[in-house]
């Protein structure tokens, strides 16, 4: 859910997802992408055709906030790939859905997901395949991060925030 810029990463999650389809030559399971690129930066474009993967990537912009709540909704979980975020509130909308997410350890969003997602290097194509396959292959964790989707969005609500501003300048 970006605008595609190099520090979005998006070209790295059509890799995994390219690793993922080669691992599990049964699998359904198709990406939806949301987003389009800013200036020239097409390489995720480039990425799914060569990689032969036209028809299990659906690339969708310009939502409304239904239609991105749908999507939501009717995901198995959300991945996040991006190396450079001050916060990632997209993945705040995908745990208020009940959809866990996959980020990347090393940025802010590892501490956003909580107990509700996934994270691994998203530098690394394999490590984002492994965590996709860890998710399709276990139900039980599946319904584990999703059961804790909404205990993590109470972290990040007004009240909260509020309080502990609050707190701070007393």
């Amino acid at each position: 859910m970006s605008r595609w810029q190099p520090h979005k990463n998006v070209e790295k999650l059509v890799e995994a997802f390219n690793k993922y389809v080669n691992i599990d030559k049964n699998s359904i399971l198709k990406l939806v992408l949301v987003g389009k690129p800013v200036g020239q930066h097409v390489l995720p474009f480039e990425k799914i055709i060569e990689f032969g993967l036209e028809e299990r990537i659906l690339v969708l912009s310009d939502l409304s906030d239904a239609e991105l709540a749908w999507l939501y909704d009717h995901a198995l979980f959300s991945v996040f790939p991006s190396l450079h975020e001050g916060f990632g509130l997209p993945i705040l909308e995908s745990l208020s859905r009940h959809c866990p997410s996959i980020v990347d350890s090393n940025t802010s969003t590892a501490e956003v997901v909580g107990n509700a997602g996934l994270c691994v290097d998203m530098r690394s194509s394999g490590e984002i395949a492994s965590a996709i396959q860890e998710l399709i292959s276990s139900p039980d964790l599946l319904n584990s991060l999703k059961n804790n989707c909404l205990n993590r969005t109470n972290f990040f609500t007004w009240k909260r925030s509020i309080s502990k501003l609050c707190y701070v300048y007393s």
